[in-house]
């Protein structure tokens, strides 16, 4: 598989690239194993280390702009939204129990219940403004 990689990046007329060329089996035979052999798993290892940094350089690259954030960050401020919204919800029956029996007009109290409710699930509207400011304090 590293192989295959190698020969998608190289320049087929490099020393890496000729050196990839060569069958598995025949790098693999003890047999066959030189000092150019050596030297080639010298480069191949180089290529393939080169290859991640700059990889991970593109990672942090993105990650600075703004275009990717850490997943663990996400999670938590998730988590923290759906527990405030869950809490803001489970409390909607003590706060609103007395105030809804006493009230003899069903509009009145379907329009009390209406407003709880819609305050409890703004916590998830605002949802994506918590990530972002998570992320912006994540170091």
């Amino acid at each position: 598989m590293a192989k295959i990689a190698l020969l998608n990046r190289v320049r087929p007329s490099s020393k890496t690239g000729t050196a990839l060329q060569r069958p598995i089996a025949e790098i693999a035979d003890a047999k066959t194993i030189d000092e150019n052999t050596e030297i080639t798993s010298f480069h191949v290892a180089k290529t393939l280390r080169e290859a991640c940094e700059a990889q991970l350089a593109r990672l942090k690259l993105s990650e600075a702009r703004g275009e990717l954030i850490r997943v663990d960050a996400v999670k938590a401020a998730v988590a923290n939204v759906f527990s405030a919204t869950r809490d803001a919800l489970l409390q909607l029956p003590a706060r609103l129990g007395p105030q809804l029996a006493a009230e003899s007009d069903p509009a009145a109290a379907q329009n009390m219940l209406h407003a709880e409710i819609h305050q409890a699930l703004q916590l998830l509207a605002e949802a994506t403004e918590r990530v972002a400011i998570t992320e912006a304090a994540a170091p």
